[in-house]
């Protein structure tokens, strides 16, 4: 009997070390699990959109041609009718001074409660505000909380309109002035070098996609990756311009490949002569994220995406490989991100889409 009791003390024992080797295996593969994790920081103030923290601003244009009335005086204006800054104050951000607002066509200023930046700005081009919520015209409206996260509704209708570029969308900012730098959309001025990834990520969903011509062009939704290359004395060096089609509904080109990936390079002087660039690339062509590869048409030749589709980028990545070309004396590492927007281009063509979940984010390895 005695004998029995040695050898279970011995089994015992023996188990009992080994559960601890096997619960400290654990500890230490969870250690170096959570060591090896990826960091990911929110850049935006109001990740996922959220909250109800954005201006609207009308940008007519300052061709003569393209003004609404001539008793229109103004052609870029901030709409307080159409602004909601309600949630601005829940989101704490920082601020230097009150960030006040101007409505020109109703001489009434307009603030958020705690007077900070507007997170987003909700922007329409070459549009009469007398257009808005009409048809033809532009609109824009939220969702609550359906989806989990707040749906976003942009529509751009001209195709009752003259065969002008219309645009509306929304515009994340980032502004280098010396005060102003983390009040607006992105909470700290960030540069190329401080993240190994910079990650978009939102679920889009086409809506509809209407036209009467079969000569369409410049018909798309696309993402504008912004950054700009500063001197010591924080003047600009030079901006470079990212575009993704992420849906090319009327199948545009204007590098002169179609397939290629490229929908167009540019390049300009500013008038403080810096050097502006611009390339455009085509996501379905590169086996990007898009819209296009999920289409469905209706009897009356409507285009639409069934369901939202998760667009999800790598913008440091597509940027080394599509736009680097900084200045002498810099390296891409230099870049400054100043903004994001995510808008439909139409030509005589109504298109609708929805957003929600929107977020950029930076990731270390």
């Amino acid at each position: 009997m005695k004998n029995k009791k040695i050898i279970f003390l011995v089994i015992t024992l023996k188990f009992l070390f080994s559960c601890s080797e096997s619960i400290e295996e654990n500890i230490i593969d969870n250690n170096l699990y959570f060591k090896n994790a990826p960091i990911i920081t929110n850049m935006l103030w109001n990740p996922h959109l959220e909250k109800k923290a954005f201006v609207y601003y009308n940008n007519m244009d300052l061709i003569s041609n393209y003004r609404c009335l001539k008793n229109y005086t103004y052609d870029d204006n901030y709409f307080n009718s159409i602004s909601n800054l309600s949630e601005n104050h829940l989101l704490n951000k920082v601020k230097s001074r009150n960030h006040t607002y101007f409505d020109y066509s109703t001489n009434y200023s307009f603030t958020s409660l705690d007077n900070s930046a507007h997170s987003m700005l909700w922007t329409s081009f070459r549009y009469c505000p007398t257009l808005y919520g009409q048809y033809p015209g532009f609109d824009m409206w939220f969702d609550g909380l359906t989806y989990n996260h707040p749906v976003w509704t942009f529509k751009n209708n001209s195709l009752g309109l003259s065969a002008i570029n219309r645009e509306v969308g929304l515009v994340l900012n980032h502004y280098t002035t010396e005060g102003e730098i983390g009040q607006w959309s992105f909470k700290e001025e960030y540069q190329i070098h401080d993240f190994d990834e910079i990650k978009f990520d939102a679920d889009i969903k086409l809506n509809t996609y209407r036209v009467n011509s079969n000569n369409e062009v410049n018909n798309l939704i696309r993402v504008d990756f912004r950054v700009v290359y500063l001197n010591n004395d924080r003047s600009i060096a030079k901006s470079d311009l990212l575009g993704i089609l992420i849906s090319n509904l009327s199948n545009t080109d204007y590098f002169g490949v179609i397939g290629d990936g490229y929908y167009a390079k540019t390049s300009s002087i500013a008038p403080s002569g810096y050097t502006r660039e611009k390339v455009e690339i085509v996501a379905s062509e590169l086996n990007l994220d898009n819209l296009d590869d999920n289409l469905q048409i209706d009897s009356n030749g409507v285009k639409s995406n069934p369901d939202f589709i998760n667009i999800n980028f790598d913008l440091k990545s597509l940027l080394l490989l599509h736009l680097n070309n900084p200045p002498n004396n810099f390296s891409i590492d230099d870049a400054v991100i100043v903004g994001l927007d995510l808008y439909s281009n139409t030509r005589k063509s109504d298109i609708t889409f929805a957003v929600k979940g929107l977020n950029v984010t930076g990731v270390n390895n």
